[in-house]
C-alpha cells in the first residue's frame, strides 16, 4: 500500500490506538500519539502540549474505572487530507460511555509518522 491508502492506513492505525488507550484508561500510551505542540480540547479548556495533555489525562483517569470486559469497536473515522502532510478527521465512537463520543482532529506527518496534532472533543448531545 502507497500514497494516500497508506497514509489513511496509518491515520486510521493512530485513532484506534487512541481509542483502545482511552479505554485501557493509559495516559502514558497516548503520548506516543500526540505531536509535542498538540492541543487537546474538552468542554471549552485546551491543554496545550503533549506533557500538559498526558498530565490531564493521568489525573483524569485515576478517578474512572477500566473495564476490560467490554469490546471496544474501532472508531468510524473520516479523513480528509488538506495537505500532503495534514489531515483532518471526524471520528466517531459509537460504544463509548456515558454517551458516544465525537471528535475533530487534525493529525500531521512528522518524520514519516502521523501524530495528533489538535483534538476537538465534541459533545453529542
Amino acid at each position: 500500500m502507497t500514497g494516500r491508502a497508506a497514509d489513511e492506513a496509518e491515520i486510521r492505525r493512530v485513532l484506534t490506538a487512541l481509542a483502545a488507550a482511552h479505554h485501557r484508561l493509559d495516559a502514558t500510551g497516548l503520548s506516543a500519539l500526540y505531536a509535542g505542540d498538540a492541543d487537546w480540547t474538552d468542554s471549552g479548556v485546551t491543554r496545550r502540549g503533549r506533557a500538559a495533555i498526558v498530565a490531564h489525562l493521568s489525573a483524569r483517569f485515576a478517578f474512572e474505572a477500566v473495564v476490560p470486559e467490554v469490546p471496544l469497536e474501532p472508531p468510524v473515522v473520516e479523513v480528509s487530507f488538506v495537505h500532503a502532510d495534514v489531515a483532518v478527521v471526524r471520528s466517531h465512537l459509537a460504544d463509548s460511555a456515558p454517551r458516544p463520543a465525537h471528535a475533530l482532529v487534525v493529525m500531521r506527518r512528522e518524520a514519516d509518522r502521523w501524530l495528533i496534532a489538535a483534538e476537538i472533543l465534541l459533545d453529542s448531545r
